[in-house]
């Protein structure tokens, strides 16, 4: 048996009379007629019972029809579901985010990959940037989201082993307590010298805003002020609402920033941090990574 035999041998029963079979399956009916007998002689037990206004399964026929039924089902359903992992439309992907990155662009990401996907699965992870890198390379995120403040040194780091999309720029800002003044009014970053300037431990796998805060005093001539560690930036937001100090962050922080934290321009001219989206070189994306990335190089050349 092979599934062409199987699919005329149901509609034969579905419809109960050859010609009308022959005229859904667009054939004539000899060859359909011929299929069926050369199943039954395969068989060696009679399928079909002729009748005066045409057939009706046997009692074989009728296990016949109701499992071949399944057959086809899921055979019409697999190949569906290859197709649809072949293109894009279905599967599983890893997107590992940093949360300055998703603040910002992963939820229209998302809303369109889902549009356009929408029988595939996500799962979304957020480790520090570092972590970030190291799951991109070893296969454990399709992709990765970071904002990176030195793009230069991220590129001569990782151009031999990771493709490199910039999706925007983010604008530093200064994050501080409710105390100091709101609104768009640039502050002058030698106002927060003598603060404590909460800090993500910087990485040498990874150029963080740690390095970024040092390069710029260093470059305005002035002392490093002094720095409290914190593992992100997401820990720094509740330390900052509270008064015991402040920050540079990525403007996207102004999508989420803490009710009791606001956040005001830099006087200083400061270079904007990149939202990147990172793959690896050595293995190709999968289809469904494939139209995330697509979606992607979209997005980002949408004027904003």
């Amino acid at each position: 048996m092979d599934l062409r035999q199987l699919r005329y041998f149901t509609t034969v029963c579905e419809e109960e009379s050859f010609s009308r079979a022959a005229q859904r399956l667009h054939m004539t009916q000899p060859p359909l007629s011929t299929t069926v007998a050369a199943l039954e002689r395969e068989l060696g037990i009679q399928l079909l019972h002729r009748v005066q206004h045409g057939v009706v399964p046997t009692e074989a026929g009728k296990l016949l029809a109701l499992r071949a039924g399944q057959i086809l089902r899921q055979t019409d359903e697999l190949g569906a579901h290859l197709r649809g992992l072949g293109t894009g439309s279905e599967g599983h992907l890893t997107v590992g985010a940093a949360p300055a990155f998703s603040w910002k662009y992963i939820p229209e990401m998302i809303r369109r990959f889902t549009r356009l996907a929408p029988r595939a699965s996500l799962t979304l992870l957020d480790p520090t940037p570092e972590i970030i890198v190291e799951e991109v390379l070893r296969g454990g995120a399709d992709v990765g989201a970071v904002v990176c403040p030195d793009m230069p040194l991220f590129a001569s780091q990782y151009a031999s082993s990771l493709h490199m999309l910039i999706v925007g720029e983010l604008p530093a800002v200064a994050a501080l307590p409710l105390s100091w003044e709101a609104g768009d009014e640039p502050i002058d970053a030698f106002e927060l010298q003598h603060l404590t300037w909460f800090l993500p431990r910087d990485n040498p796998r990874f150029p963080g805003l740690r390095r970024m805060a040092e390069d710029l005093w260093h470059g305005w001539g002035r002392e490093m002020p002094q720095v409290q560690e914190v593992a992100t930036l997401q820990t720094a937001m509740p330390l900052i609402a509270g008064g015991l100090g402040v920050t540079i962050m990525p403007s996207s922080i102004r999508e989420v920033q803490h009710t009791q934290m606001t956040t005001r321009p830099f006087l200083q001219q400061i270079p904007p941090t990149m939202a990147v989206l990172i793959w690896p070189k050595e293995t190709e994306p999968s289809p469904v990574a494939q139209r995330f990335i697509d979606i992607t190089i979209e997005f980002s050349q949408l004027p904003r």
